[in-house]
């Protein structure tokens, strides 16, 4: 029976990933207006992400997508997660988007990579740091309700039925969770 339980869990831990996964390689789009440009100007030096730390943290993760390594997953998030530093965003920041994709990217590749307590750490960050500021995915969900549903293990099935997340996340949650009550 133990045998068995273990099995379960472990296959879902990995569908559980890889549902993230293909949620965050969806696309992301953010739900709050773009700066203006004189704002732009106005941002001082040390207030603005890296473009270079920007174009290689996408591009490890462009080169990692298919990888199973944990290690690969946990440095692509240290690595997003350094880009961002102690810079402070708010909407009308010329780098909010960006600054925002790259702590959802950090999130999910800690969830990757099975640093759960990392994940939901670099999750708080995000809702923080982007107060009243989402992620939409090109099916119209969103990274916030994702995220809740992925991190948070103890959610009932009427409250996964009001996050607004991937339908087939949402049927693996839900079966998931029927399989660890019996």
């Amino acid at each position: 029976m133990m045998g068995k339980a273990m099995f379960i869990v472990k296959n879902v831990k990995n569908l559980v990933l890889l549902l993230s996964a293909l949620v965050m390689t969806a696309g992301c789009s953010m739900t709050t207006a773009q700066a203006p440009a004189q704002v732009e100007e106005a941002i001082a030096e040390g207030q603005r992400l890296s473009s270079k730390c920007v174009t290689q943290v996408f591009e490890r993760e462009h080169a990692v997508r298919t990888s199973i390594s944990a290690a690969q997953f946990m440095a692509l998030a240290n690595q997003a997660s350094a880009c961002l530093g102690d810079i402070t965003f708010y909407p009308a920041h010329p780098d909010n988007e960006t600054a925002m994709r790259l702590n959802a990217l950090a999130v999910v590749n800690y969830l990757k990579s099975g640093d759960i307590a990392q994940a939901k750490s670099s999750f708080t960050h995000f809702t923080r740091r982007f107060a009243q500021q989402d992620l939409v995915f090109a099916d119209y969900t969103s990274f916030l309700d994702t995220a809740t549903a992925l991190l948070e293990p103890n959610l009932s099935s009427r409250q996964l039925a009001m996050l607004n997340i991937n339908p087939t996340l949402r049927s693996e949650l839900n079966r998931t969770r029927e399989w660890s009550l019996n």
